[in-house]
C-alpha cells in the first residue's frame, strides 16, 4: 500500500473509544484442530427457524479450546506487516456474531 493510501484516514483515537477502521495485511492462516467430540448444551429448537440471527446457544468445541489456549495471552505477530487494503466498519463475512472467526 503506497504512503499516500496508509495516511489518508489518519485521525486521533480518543481514550476509550473504538477502533472503527483497520488497515488489513494479506490473509495468513493456520489451521487449529482440536480432537473430535459432542458440543455440549442443548440445541435451541428455534435456531432453524430464524433468518436473521442465527445465534447458537452453546459453544463448539474448537471454540472452547481456542479461548483455553489463548485466553489471557497477547498477540503475537505470525508474519511481517504490510497494509494492502482498508476495512471500515461493515460486515464480515468471516466473523459471527459472537466474534469469533472459524472455517
Amino acid at each position: 500500500m503506497a504512503a499516500e493510501q496508509q495516511s489518508y484516514i489518519r485521525r486521533a483515537t480518543a481514550k476509550n473509544s473504538p477502533i472503527v477502521y483497520w488497515q488489513l495485511s494479506s490473509l495468513w492462516q493456520e489451521r487449529y484442530d482440536v480432537a473430535d467430540r459432542p458440543m455440549e448444551g442443548r440445541m435451541d429448537p428455534f435456531f432453524f427457524v430464524t433468518k436473521t440471527k442465527n445465534f447458537i446457544p452453546h459453544e463448539y468445541p474448537c471454540r472452547t479450546e481456542f479461548k483455553r489456549s489463548f485466553s489471557g495471552r497477547r498477540p503475537k505477530p505470525a508474519a511481517g506487516f504490510e497494509a494492502t487494503r482498508w476495512w471500515l466498519p461493515f460486515g464480515s463475512p468471516r466473523v459471527d456474531l459472537s466474534g469469533f472467526w472459524f472455517r
